[in-house]
């Protein structure tokens, strides 16, 4: 377990203690610790809701539950809340009674990201393995949150598309969405890449046609990626959630 570093804090005293979400231990223990032994300000810089997501496990869920009250208190204490979009805090159970007290701040772009030439791309593509048809190209974790399996099944009814997954997770989502591509006879329609540096990443971003986020959950609060696929001038398609939908 992580021990808060509360020597380091009484050391540099800050004046203003800046805490990001969701974090169920550390920022809970020095939130508290700054707030009611230092008397500091506190600004919670909320991402998302990290509480009874689909896929959570079972025994996960009074972990989770009991963590939403903790949430609540550190809101309840925080001087200032930051989200990360409009649409988080309006949907949000927790932030929407405290919006008195809430400013939105978006994510923002690493420079990393950058148009490549059609021949790089072209090389790109041939150094992947990656046939010369139309690629679609999901970026991000792989959980049951993110609708990859819903994504694939689409991939499925076009025959000329080929599927860039870019991301790692769970052993278990992973191992079931391998299982879904081998079920439907797509392993030479589709790819599997781990989590890789943003400069490979870049690489990636340009060799899709399009970027496809089909997240089936509230949690996705913004949806980065979404900033990413534009720096390189790739299109984006989205589910119907309130934050990415309006981006």
């Amino acid at each position: 377990m992580i021990i808060p570093p509360f020597l380091k804090l009484i050391r540099e005293n800050p004046d203003i203690v800046h805490l990001h979400e969701p974090n169920v231990f550390v920022t809970t223990m020095l939130g508290g610790f700054a707030k009611l032994f230092m008397r500091k300000k506190i600004l919670l810089h909320c991402h998302s809701d990290a509480f009874k997501w689909k896929g959570l496990p079972w025994f996960l869920v009074p972990l989770m539950t009991a963590y939403g009250w903790l949430y609540w208190l550190k809101l309840k204490l925080a001087d200032m809340v930051l989200v990360v979009s409009k649409e988080y805090m309006e949907n949000s159970h927790y932030l929407r009674k405290f919006k008195y007290k809430a400013k939105v701040f978006p994510m923002s772009l690493a420079p990393a990201f950058r148009v490549l030439s059609k021949e790089t791309v072209r090389k790109l593509k041939k150094r992947e393995g990656i046939p010369d048809k139309k690629v679609v190209l999901y970026v991000g974790r792989i959980d049951p949150r993110k609708g990859i399996n819903y994504l694939i099944d689409a991939v499925n009814l076009m025959p000329d598309v080929f599927l860039l997954i870019v991301g790692s997770g769970d052993k278990k989502s992973t191992a079931e969405l391998k299982k879904q591509v081998k079920n439907l006879g797509m392993q030479k329609r589709v790819k599997f890449v781990p989590t890789v540096s943003q400069k490979e990443l870049n690489k990636y971003y340009n060799i899709g046609d399009v970027l496809a986020l089909p997240t089936n959950d509230l949690t996705e609060t913004f949806g980065v990626v979404l900033l990413e696929a534009w720096a390189v001038k790739t299109p984006v398609v989205v589910t119907d959630i309130p934050a990415p939908k309006r981006m």
